[in-house]
């Protein structure tokens, strides 16, 4: 997984998006819209949604609720599960 920079989210001043890639696309079965999650969930409690899926790796966003303490991590592992 890598960390894109923090920006404001289209539509709302007030929200924020941080873009990750994942390392898993199409070929693993991801689809747009899929939500991943941190694990450990020690990492963070944020979903970050699939905006865009390519065959080997995909797009997606975190628009965490807490955005001031939320930072992913380049390497974080993601799930599907929620735990």
């Amino acid at each position: 997984t890598s960390v894109g920079r923090r920006q404001k989210s289209a539509g709302d001043e007030h929200a924020v998006a941080i873009p990750v890639v994942v390392d898993a696309g199409r070929e693993q079965g991801v689809w747009e819209g899929m939500e991943f999650h941190p694990r450990p969930p020690e990492a963070g409690y944020e979903t970050a949604r699939v905006t865009r899926v390519f065959e080997r790796s995909s797009e997606a966003e975190f628009h965490p609720v807490a955005h001031d303490s939320f930072r992913p991590r380049p390497g974080w592992r993601l799930t599907t599960r929620r735990d």
